[in-house]
């Protein structure tokens, strides 16, 4: 408490270390901090497209097509097997490129076409794996696959 008479100085602090109330000495570093409260802004906006947006949306007219889809026909697939040697086997019957050119052509022109598979072994020339293959598309097939060991 203050005795009569006697006021602290600005900056002093009076009895006991206390400061006068509703007074706050800061230090001279520190500035005024303004925060801005955006609750009340999110919630009116929230407010307005609750209302807005049913208001606003609108239905897009989608015809839908009728025709049922056509079912699809799996085949089961066509094995090539090339071994180390340069051999080839369809289906575990060895055959020579010739026959291999024929084969392809016949079974490209199938109704549904199958879908060749080739399984090659480890030490099988590079050069024939894509010599197959080029024949594979020269036939007409577009979904050359390979098969697992």
């Amino acid at each position: 408490m203050y005795t009569e008479g006697h006021r602290p100085r600005k900056g002093q602090a009076s009895q006991k270390g206390s400061q006068p109330m509703g007074c706050a000495i800061l230090p001279e570093t520190s500035r005024p901090h303004a925060e801005i409260n955006v609750t009340p802004l999110i919630d009116v906006l929230l407010i307005i497209f609750m209302i807005g947006l049913p208001v606003v949306k609108r239905d897009l007219p989608l015809a839908l097509s009728s025709k049922t889809t056509p079912e699809v026909v799996r085949t089961q697939p066509v094995t090539l097997c090339l071994d180390a040697a340069g051999s080839l086997y369809l289906q575990d019957v060895r055959i020579g490129r010739r026959q291999l050119d024929h084969l392809l052509r016949t079974m490209a022109a199938q109704q549904p076409k199958p879908s060749p598979r080739i399984n090659v072994r480890e030490d099988a020339s590079y050069q024939r794996v894509a010599d197959l293959m080029s024949a594979g598309y020269k036939a007409g097939f577009t979904d050359i696959g390979f098969a697992g060991h």
